[in-house]
């Protein structure tokens, strides 16, 4: 009974020091990519969903952004120079 007092308390501990995976918390600072632009519509894909978007730089479809913050289901974003290396973007096809 120690044991499994013991891996339950070790598990919940694990647990706890995973980094958020849903929510605003977690969509802030990611990177994505512009789809759409077309007469002040801004569309952008970030960890495989498009979202609506609006930016002060002036961005074209295929463009590198940053997400800088979250209003509603509106993402503020900004262009960045270097496109993002990482699985997540391969694997969305970004």
């Amino acid at each position: 009974m120690v044991v499994l007092s013991l891996w339950v308390y070790v598990y919940a501990l694990k647990s706890m020091r995973r980094p958020i995976v849903t929510g605003v918390e977690e969509i802030l600072h990611s990177k994505g990519r512009v789809i759409e632009t077309e007469q002040g519509s801004l569309r952008v894909r970030v960890h495989s969903e498009i979202w609506s978007a609006e930016s002060t730089d002036v961005l074209c479809s295929g463009d590198w952004v940053k997400v800088v913050g979250v209003d509603g289901l509106t993402l503020r974003v900004q262009r960045i120079e270097d496109p993002p290396i990482s699985l997540n973007t391969v694997r969305s096809g970004t």
